[in-house]
């Protein structure tokens, strides 16, 4: 009885070669970014000085951030989705991305005035900015829902973190092409709460959203 009940659940199994499981989360990413991207340019748009502020090293360096947690999040993603799956290795990237974040704001604040700190660790929208993230972000975390559903995790929770915090930095790079805001520190503390609050999100909705 045993051994039929086996035989009728692996008959159906089918080798997946490596290069799939990429391709299905690249196509999931490309879709949700391409919708994220094109709503936050419908409803928030450019920043109107972007023509001269790309121009600026800190932009780029600005923009880094997510772009890099991005790439992180992207190889982690390519973990959880296996059975057993735990991107150890890509929080020691994520948390070396940030110190170097870290150093480069509080050099920036060194080289400012006393009385530009405050313009530089809140801005204008600190209050708005991790939410805008979280808004931003959902149609990519959708997209990763998707693709995670026709793959095999098993730590649900934790595959709802990473995709939420994923989804957060993908939201966040698209986000920083609009946002006002050049602080370092800025980014540093709003960026990174709109971005952990995305993994949360995910890590708390991961166990029904996953479920196999």
């Amino acid at each position: 009885m045993t051994d039929n009940l086996i035989d009728a659940l692996v008959k159906d199994l089918r080798a997946v070669h490596p290069s799939e499981i990429k391709r299905k989360l690249l196509l999931a990413l490309a879709v949700g970014f391409l919708v994220s991207a094109i709503s936050f340019m419908i409803v928030r748009g450019f920043r109107p000085d972007l023509v001269s502020i790309i121009q600026l090293r800190i932009f780029w360096l600005k923009s880094a951030f997510p772009f890099v947690l991005s790439a992180i999040g992207t190889h982690a993603l390519l973990i959880v989705a296996r059975p057993g799956g735990v991107p150890l290795r890509a929080v020691w990237y994520a948390i070396a991305a940030y110190l170097v974040l870290v150093a480069l704001a509080l050099l920036q604040l060194k080289a400012s005035a006393v009385s530009e700190w405050s313009g530089l660790m809140l801005g204008r929208s600190w209050w708005i900015c991790p939410m805008l993230i979280v808004c931003v972000s959902a149609p990519v975390f959708a997209a990763i829902v998707f693709f995670l559903r026709q793959a095999a995790p098993t730590d649900l929770r934790l595959s709802g973190f990473v995709a939420g915090s994923t989804s957060g930095a993908i939201g966040a790079w698209i986000y920083s092409w609009g946002c006002l805001e050049d602080g370092l520190a800025f980014m540093a503390m709003w960026y990174l709460l709109g971005i952990l609050a995305c993994g949360a999100l995910g890590a708390l909705s991961g166990p029904r959203l996953l479920r196999w």
